[in-house]
Protein backbone atom coordinates (compact mmCIF):
# COMPACT_ATOMS: atom_id res chain seq x y z
CA UNK A 1 0.00 0.00 0.00
CA UNK A 2 2.87 2.38 0.75
CA UNK A 3 4.23 1.92 -2.89
CA UNK A 4 0.99 2.65 -4.45
CA UNK A 5 1.16 5.59 -2.59
CA UNK A 6 4.79 6.52 -3.13
CA UNK A 7 4.11 5.75 -7.24
CA UNK A 8 0.80 8.22 -7.15
CA UNK A 9 2.67 11.13 -5.12
CA UNK A 10 5.45 11.13 -8.06
CA UNK A 11 3.26 10.72 -10.85
CA UNK A 12 1.44 13.98 -9.57
CA UNK A 13 4.72 15.83 -8.62
CA UNK A 14 5.80 14.69 -12.56
CA UNK A 15 2.75 16.23 -13.78
CA UNK A 16 2.21 19.10 -12.02
CA UNK A 17 6.04 20.17 -12.51
CA UNK A 18 5.58 19.84 -16.36
CA UNK A 19 6.01 23.37 -18.13
CA UNK A 20 3.51 24.25 -20.08
CA UNK A 21 4.04 27.72 -22.04
CA UNK A 22 1.16 27.21 -24.08
CA UNK A 23 -1.67 30.32 -23.15
CA UNK A 24 -5.44 29.73 -22.77
CA UNK A 25 -7.58 32.72 -22.21
CA UNK A 26 -11.21 32.39 -20.63
CA UNK A 27 -12.67 35.49 -21.27
CA UNK A 28 -16.10 36.43 -23.01
CA UNK A 29 -13.92 38.60 -25.78
CA UNK A 30 -12.74 35.29 -26.77
CA UNK A 31 -15.11 34.75 -30.01
CA UNK A 32 -15.44 36.17 -33.89
CA UNK A 33 -16.31 40.18 -33.98
CA UNK A 34 -17.33 42.23 -36.63
CA UNK A 35 -17.00 45.93 -36.34
CA UNK A 36 -20.45 48.26 -36.50
CA UNK A 37 -19.32 51.38 -35.50
CA UNK A 38 -16.39 53.58 -35.21
CA UNK A 39 -15.03 56.84 -33.86
CA UNK A 40 -11.76 58.61 -33.70
CA UNK A 41 -11.82 61.67 -31.68
CA UNK A 42 -11.49 61.69 -28.19
CA UNK A 43 -10.93 64.73 -26.14
CA UNK A 44 -8.96 63.37 -22.66
CA UNK A 45 -7.09 60.55 -23.57
CA UNK A 46 -6.77 59.27 -19.96
CA UNK A 47 -10.37 58.73 -20.81
CA UNK A 48 -11.00 56.48 -23.57
CA UNK A 49 -14.88 56.74 -23.42
CA UNK A 50 -14.94 60.66 -23.86
CA UNK A 51 -16.42 60.91 -26.85
CA UNK A 52 -16.07 64.06 -28.72
CA UNK A 53 -17.59 62.54 -32.01
CA UNK A 54 -20.18 60.53 -32.90
CA UNK A 55 -20.12 56.85 -33.84
CA UNK A 56 -20.04 56.13 -37.24
CA UNK A 57 -22.02 53.08 -38.40
CA UNK A 58 -19.98 50.70 -40.38
CA UNK A 59 -21.77 49.01 -43.21
CA UNK A 60 -19.71 45.54 -44.16
CA UNK A 61 -17.20 46.07 -41.34
CA UNK A 62 -14.34 43.72 -41.15
CA UNK A 63 -14.11 40.79 -38.85
CA UNK A 64 -11.75 40.11 -36.11
CA UNK A 65 -11.25 36.78 -34.32
CA UNK A 66 -9.87 36.93 -31.09
CA UNK A 67 -9.00 33.43 -29.91
CA UNK A 68 -8.73 31.64 -26.65
CA UNK A 69 -4.67 30.59 -27.64
CA UNK A 70 -3.84 34.54 -27.52
CA UNK A 71 -3.88 34.67 -31.14
CA UNK A 72 -5.80 37.36 -33.22
CA UNK A 73 -7.03 38.22 -36.63
CA UNK A 74 -7.37 41.90 -37.92
CA UNK A 75 -6.94 44.43 -35.33
CA UNK A 76 -6.14 48.24 -35.89
CA UNK A 77 -4.17 47.65 -39.54
CA UNK A 78 -2.55 44.20 -37.58
CA UNK A 79 -3.41 41.33 -40.13
CA UNK A 80 -2.27 38.86 -36.84
CA UNK A 81 -0.64 39.07 -33.99
CA UNK A 82 -0.81 37.90 -30.08
CA UNK A 83 -3.32 39.49 -27.02
CA UNK A 84 -3.63 39.23 -23.81
CA UNK A 85 -6.42 40.87 -21.61
CA UNK A 86 -5.69 42.18 -17.78
CA UNK A 87 -9.25 43.33 -15.85
CA UNK A 88 -10.05 46.01 -18.42
CA UNK A 89 -7.27 46.47 -20.69
CA UNK A 90 -6.27 44.92 -23.70
CA UNK A 91 -3.00 44.32 -25.17
CA UNK A 92 -1.92 43.30 -28.46
CA UNK A 93 1.45 43.17 -30.15
CA UNK A 94 1.66 42.90 -34.11
CA UNK A 95 4.11 43.92 -36.32
CA UNK A 96 3.18 46.63 -39.06
CA UNK A 97 3.97 46.37 -42.42
CA UNK A 98 7.06 48.37 -43.06
CA UNK A 99 8.24 48.13 -39.59
CA UNK A 100 11.04 45.54 -38.95
CA UNK A 101 9.91 45.69 -34.63
CA UNK A 102 7.02 44.07 -32.59
CA UNK A 103 4.80 46.87 -31.20
CA UNK A 104 2.61 46.24 -28.24
CA UNK A 105 -0.29 48.28 -27.82
CA UNK A 106 -2.39 48.53 -24.66
CA UNK A 107 -6.20 49.89 -25.01
CA UNK A 108 -9.23 48.81 -22.80
CA UNK A 109 -12.20 46.98 -23.83
CA UNK A 110 -15.87 46.81 -22.51
CA UNK A 111 -18.90 44.46 -23.16
CA UNK A 112 -22.09 46.17 -22.89
CA UNK A 113 -25.70 44.32 -21.37
CA UNK A 114 -26.21 44.10 -25.56
CA UNK A 115 -22.92 41.93 -26.08
CA UNK A 116 -21.40 44.70 -27.47
CA UNK A 117 -17.66 44.58 -27.65
CA UNK A 118 -16.23 48.41 -27.48
CA UNK A 119 -12.47 48.44 -28.20
CA UNK A 120 -10.67 51.39 -27.55
CA UNK A 121 -6.99 52.29 -28.22
CA UNK A 122 -5.16 55.61 -27.77
CA UNK A 123 -7.88 57.84 -30.14
CA UNK A 124 -9.83 55.19 -32.05
CA UNK A 125 -12.60 53.64 -30.56
CA UNK A 126 -14.64 50.38 -32.28
CA UNK A 127 -17.80 48.65 -31.36
CA UNK A 128 -18.11 45.42 -32.48
CA UNK A 129 -20.77 42.43 -32.59
CA UNK A 130 -20.38 39.06 -31.71
CA UNK A 131 -20.49 36.99 -35.16
CA UNK A 132 -22.64 33.77 -34.71
CA UNK A 133 -21.31 30.43 -36.33
CA UNK A 134 -23.34 27.78 -36.96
Amino acid sequence: MKKLFLVLISFSFYFSCSKDNSIFIDNEIVGKWQVIEMVDDIIDPENEYDVLGLWTPIENGRFVELKSNGQFTNIYGCSSGNFRVENSKFFFSCKYENNDSVSEIQGSYDIDNEGVLTLSVGFVSERLKRVIIN
